[in-house]
């Protein structure tokens, strides 16, 4: 998904749960978007710095519960549980 429409599908997130419902998203906190190899394929990657994403979160509407960047082995990813 194109990093432009990120904040679009959030909000259709935010429409689509209940009242009190919870969302958890994981986020590459690379800023990068294009094609690049993922396990021997074409893969189409769009990620904003944290920042950005977590204010795509906020701006639909949702309060955040927890947002960090953990660290799996040798990987990082942007963590992000909200609540409608």
């Amino acid at each position: 998904v194109p990093k432009k429409k990120h904040g679009e599908i959030i909000k259709n997130f935010h429409r689509m749960l209940k009242k009190d419902g919870y969302m958890m998203l994981v986020f590459n906190p690379r800023e990068n978007e294009g094609v690049d190899d993922f396990l021997g394929t074409d893969m189409y990657w769009s990620c904003n710095k944290p920042e950005i994403s977590r204010k795509l979160v906020l701006d639909a509407g949702f309060e955040i519960i927890f947002d960090e960047i953990l660290d799996r082995g040798n990987e990082f990813m942007y963590w992000v549980i909200a609540k409608k």
